[in-house]
């Protein structure tokens, strides 16, 4: 049998209620989240530790009822950056800065997360207006990559 090398396949998955999610890659280091509105999570808990200085007082400016949707808008991108980066947890959220939240947005690192922005590239998506989904790619490169987004329903299945 011939030698076959195949380029290695690389990806991640998240899930929130009633939503699952998988990015699924050759070569680049991905990350995925997707969150619900309706959950549980006390935002005020976090926000502190999350975000930058700027993030926070952006947020305080978003009215009331849209500042949990707003803030989970934030979370996702920032968690789909730390999962590609895979360490969890350990990396300074409030170092990682969302600039532009939406469709294409732009992330700002800290020196101290020993990496640089322009080797990222990320997307946002809103299958319904309750969830957000993010999706962090390492391109590593000018070449920016394209994402196929494909939705599959449980009464399609």
């Amino acid at each position: 049998a011939a030698d076959l090398e195949c380029e290695p396949l690389r990806f991640n998955l998240s899930h929130t209620q009633g939503l699952a999610a998988c990015v699924v890659t050759r070569r680049l280091d991905c990350g995925i989240d997707v969150e619900s509105a309706e959950g549980q999570c006390d935002i005020n808990a976090v926000v502190d530790r999350v975000l930058s200085l700027d993030e926070h007082i952006r947020l305080e400016r978003v009215p009331e009822e849209d500042r949990r949707l707003e803030f989970l808008r934030l979370w996702t991108l920032k968690e789909a950056y730390v999962k590609a980066r895979g360490m969890g947890m350990f990396l300074a959220m409030d170092k990682c800065i969302i600039k532009s939240p939406g469709e294409t947005p732009d992330i700002e690192l800290g020196p101290e997360l020993g990496d640089e922005a322009r080797g990222w590239q990320l997307f946002q998506y809103f299958p319904t207006p309750l969830y957000s989904l993010a999706v962090a790619l390492r391109h590593g490169n000018d070449e920016k990559a394209r994402i196929l987004i494909n939705e599959m329903h449980p009464e399609t299945l």
